[in-house]
């Protein structure tokens, strides 16, 4: 699907690689558009701004009691990409 996006000239895209949960990725999402809007639009602010909300994520996973994967939370924070020119 990102492909297709991508060849429908949209340089920048965000999206996973596999099926994820509504309430982490409007958390990723969150995080990301607020430092979207702190640095611009530039390439490597979004790619960067999601790198940050996906590291957010992920120490808030180790912080959380209610979820865990056999110790191993990247299910949750692992499957976001950038994918941009």
């Amino acid at each position: 699907m990102a492909d297709a996006l991508q060849l429908a000239c949209y340089p920048q895209l965000v999206a996973t690689i596999w099926p994820i949960d509504n309430e982490f990725s409007k958390r990723v999402s969150e995080l990301m558009y607020a430092s979207v809007i702190d640095g611009g639009l530039e390439t490597l602010n979004v790619a960067e701004a999601l790198n940050n909300a996906v590291r957010t994520l992920r120490d808030e996973m180790r912080t959380m009691n209610e979820i865990l994967l056999d110790d191993d939370n990247s299910l949750i924070w692992a499957p976001y990409i950038y994918m941009g020119a």
